[in-house]
């Protein structure tokens, strides 16, 4: 059995509005980052804890053994936070079930959705489910309608029996490092009312692995490693960019304005970092003979220099009567001039080659908007 869904919950928010993420072929594996593997770190050791208790808190710059990350005291901290909020939980809960990093088969989103939920609990005597989810990242993520967190749900009632009309359900999204008012986000509603946006899960998944699942671009591509290959997102990306030259309007109040500017502004600033990354990736496949569609590469050279050692110019020179040494070495301008023949001015020289991306504007936008 795989041990990785095709399906992932933690990607439900991608596939849930764009079922053919899942079939996008090419999309490069992204090596694990330092934050992705501080926050398996966190995670490890805060399921650890609930489990064993503080025994297992990890020391001081301890290192963890499977990501090779250093246990600082602030990701100590994180962990242990984790594990008394859910152990907090876990006390106020009578006559409970769960588990830590357990894995949960989904069947009722689609036989090849399964994922494994940070901290889940039940409790058939008061009909609750308690989801929890430790992020260990800064960007804010809600618990309200949480689309991992949704698919986590279906699973858990499938496999307790749980009836969704008389069970509450509780998703708990702990983030130390989000700010705002209050680091755990919790929301409390009753699962039947879930139904709805479970099977929009369910339909997605199913189109998600049918013959022609589509692709859609909105809000979920910023973090989908398909999005520089994703027709949809690209066409959606160079109509966004024009509309970044419509005319400001210029009788926006004060407030407006400046809300305005602080949404461009951090806009520029991503952009700005996204077209460096893609620069790089183009020049390196152009300069390498590769062909990109609307660019191409334009070879300069550099001013004449002298290709030998300076005392070899002096000694050529010397030979056919001429004294390059007045203020150094001249130049092969200034030999030249000093009656160095020419022929043999070339046959000591070299010029530096110098490469430089170009487009081709008319075949790109063709491209882009008229495919």
């Amino acid at each position: 059995m795989s041990a990785h869904s095709i399906l992932p919950p933690s990607s439900a928010h991608i596939w849930g509005a764009c079922p053919g993420f899942v079939s996008i072929k090419d999309i490069p594996e992204q090596p694990p980052t330092p934050a992705s593997l501080e926050g398996d770190a966190v995670h490890d050791y805060g399921g650890r804890i609930i489990c064993g208790g503080l025994d297992n808190f990890p020391k001081e710059d301890e290192i963890h053994e499977e990501t090779g990350v250093v246990m600082t005291s602030e990701l100590r901290e994180m962990s242990l936070s984790y594990a008394n909020l859910v152990a907090d939980c876990v006390r106020r809960i009578p006559v409970r079930k769960g588990g830590v990093e357990k894995r949960l088969e989904i069947p009722d989103i689609h036989p090849k959705c399964f994922g494994t939920c940070d901290f889940h609990m039940i409790s058939f005597q008061v009909n609750q489910i308690h989801v929890w989810e430790l992020k260990t990242g800064y960007s804010e993520v809600s618990a309200f309608e949480n689309k991992q967190m949704l698919c986590y749900l279906s699973g858990i009632l499938h496999k307790y029996g749980m009836i969704d009309t008389e069970t509450t359900v509780f998703f708990h999204v702990y983030q130390p490092r989000c700010f705002r008012e209050k680091p755990v986000d919790t929301w409390m509603f009753r699962a039947s009312d879930m139904r709805g946006e479970i099977n929009k899960l369910k339909n997605a998944a199913y189109q998600a692995l049918g013959d022609s699942p589509q692709c859609n671009s909105g809000p979920h591509c910023k973090n989908c490693d398909g999005k520089y290959i994703c027709k949809a997102a690209i066409q959606a990306g160079a109509q966004l960019y024009e509309v970044t030259a419509d005319a400001v309007p210029l009788d926006m109040d004060d407030s407006s304005l400046g809300l305005q500017f602080a949404i461009v502004d951090r806009a520029f600033e991503h952009i700005k970092a996204l077209r460096t990354g893609l620069q790089t990736i183009v020049e390196n496949r152009v300069f390498s003979g590769k062909h990109i569609p609307g660019y191409g590469v334009e070879y300069k050279y550099g001013n004449r220099q002298w290709a030998i050692p300076d005392n070899a110019i002096i000694d050529i020179a010397a030979e056919y009567g001429v004294d390059v040494t007045k203020k150094g070495v001249s130049s092969p301008n200034q030999a030249e001039i000093l009656g160095l023949d020419k022929e043999i001015v070339k046959s000591l020289v070299a010029r530096k080659k110098s490469q430089k991306l170009t487009k081709n504007i008319q075949q790109l936008a063709k491209r882009t908007f008229y495919e």
